[in-house]
């Protein structure tokens, strides 16, 4: 009853809710919008450094453990322990203003990259970007979710989702365009300012969405839970555990592939810079475009239903998308390596909709940046700081086995100049990059496990 009577008082004369004051259907979609810009603002900046790997190590002499730690380990362990404590903050008060000062620090922290002079001025810096773009995800997704009813929040979010192809493709082509025009270090500095503009404009134009309002659950409360109440409350939920664990998984996958692949195109295949970089953009970029909305809008419709499809549905394009992904990383041609990759790039990206969809639906919209807090620190203190630092180890450790002198002393710093160093490297690190590939298989078997018991949680949910 407490929830018709929140909806009626939310309600104006077309039916439609109210946000700060202005009809929800009227500015739901120019909101997504402007969130799908902000997440491609994020992406970009993650994105160059990627890109920009292989000539950072040769001008710093850095070996690829090194550059693993700077791509993942230093943008992760902030990203992830400050996600949380800010999304508390977002759960008590504007998390537009929260979204607008973090893209404020994550733009300047990615502009001063290009002042690093040594590993670890660049890890500091990006230290700096992982404590900005922790205030994104939480704040942004529970915005959304409230926005969108339960029914559309997986096409929604997926929608939200596309900042991240967007975001990996621009970042692909602008930080190969501009790391060969003018150095990777003006290459920081010019993706860096937009987002000062963006974050002025935020702030002065994005309203505030009623949070709660197109819930029509009477199970949730209006109330902010404390954060012990809601660790426990997801403690509960087997679908969560199992959700997480997916996440882990994929996590590991995917933050390892996008950190080295641009350094592995260049060393396995030969290419230049803007052509490693724009085909890394068009791997992933294109086809997470499509996978990505492929997967939010499916569970949407297989969800009406049967709610397992939320988690069955990225849990089965996972498990396909492992073999297929290592045949094509073991291509020595790169034509075969591209028409091979393009099923399995489609495929992974397919669980973003659905599985943020599966976390928001488990709980109420008081809690919904936090459980998109928890969900992304553990997923991403795996995925980041363990993932692209483990690639890189195994990486190293191949690649001296494969070479016949000195690796160390021939090769880090300077490996695109020797052809055996070379060779070396990017057989080790497609070693590294095989073994990412195969946890694929695991994060697929977790989400069908979430998927299950998502549909009988939610199910037993209603029936109180």
């Amino acid at each position: 009853m407490k929830k018709l009577e929140a909806l009626a008082e939310y309600q104006g004369e077309d039916g439609d809710f109210l946000s700060e004051g202005q009809p929800v259907r009227k500015t739901a979609g120019l909101s997504l919008a402007a969130l799908v810009v902000i997440y491609a603002i994020c992406y970009i900046d993650r994105t160059i450094i990627n890109v920009l790997l292989q000539s950072i190590k040769v001008d710093l002499r850095l070996t690829d453990t090194e550059l693993g730690l700077i791509g993942g380990l230093a943008f992760g362990i902030l990203y992830a322990g400050m996600g949380l404590p800010l999304a508390r903050i977002g759960e008590r008060s504007s998390r537009r203003n929260l979204l607008a000062v973090s893209l404020t620090i994550w733009s300047v922290m990615t502009a001063l990259c290009g002042a690093a002079f040594n590993f670890w001025h660049l890890f500091l810096a990006r230290l700096g970007v992982g404590v900005g773009e922790a205030g994104c995800n939480p704040s942004a997704q529970s915005m959304i979710s409230d926005l969108y009813p339960a029914h559309k929040r997986s096409t929604a979010l997926a929608i939200y989702s596309l900042g991240v192809p967007i975001g990996t493709l621009l970042g692909a082509v602008l930080g190969g365009w501009l790391g060969q025009s003018i150095g990777w270090r003006l290459a920081f500095v010019v993706v860096g300012a937009p987002g000062l503009i963006i974050a002025l404009l935020l702030r002065m134009f994005m309203p505030e969405p009623v949070r709660g309002a197109l819930d029509a659950r009477t199970a949730f409360s209006d109330e902010t839970p404390t954060l012990k109440q809601a660790i426990a409350t997801l403690w509960k939920s087997v679908a969560f555990r199992y959700l997480v664990i997916a996440f882990t998984f994929a996590g590991i996958a995917g933050y390892s592939i996008n950190a080295f692949m641009t350094a592995f195109l260049l060393r396995r295949y030969e290419l230049t810079l803007v052509q490693a970089s724009v085909g890394y953009g068009l791997m992933y970029g294109a086809t997470g475009l499509l996978g990505i909305m492929l997967g939010g809008a499916m569970a949407d419709r297989l969800g009406k239903k049967d709610r397992r499809a939320y988690g069955w549905l990225p849990g089965c394009a996972h498990i396909i998308a492992a073999p297929l992904l290592i045949l094509a990383l073991t291509r020595t041609d790169v034509v075969w390596m591209a028409v091979l990759i393009f099923v399995p790039a489609l495929l992974y990206t397919t669980y973003l909709g659905p599985g943020y969809s599966i976390a928001h639906n488990l709980v109420s919209p008081r809690m919904r940046a936090t459980t998109t807090a928890i969900l992304l620190a553990i997923s991403t203190l795996a995925g980041l700081c363990m993932g692209p630092p483990l690639v890189g180890w195994i990486s190293d450790v191949a690649s001296r086995r494969l070479y016949s002198g000195n690796f160390d002393a021939d090769c880090v710093g300077a490996a695109i100049a020797n052809v055996a160093c070379t060779n070396a490297s990017a057989v080790g690190l497609m070693y590294g990059l095989v073994a990412a590939a195969a946890l694929f298989l695991c994060s697929g078997m977790c989400f069908l496990q979430a998927g299950r018991h998502f549909s009988a949680e939610v199910a037993r949910t209603e029936a109180d």
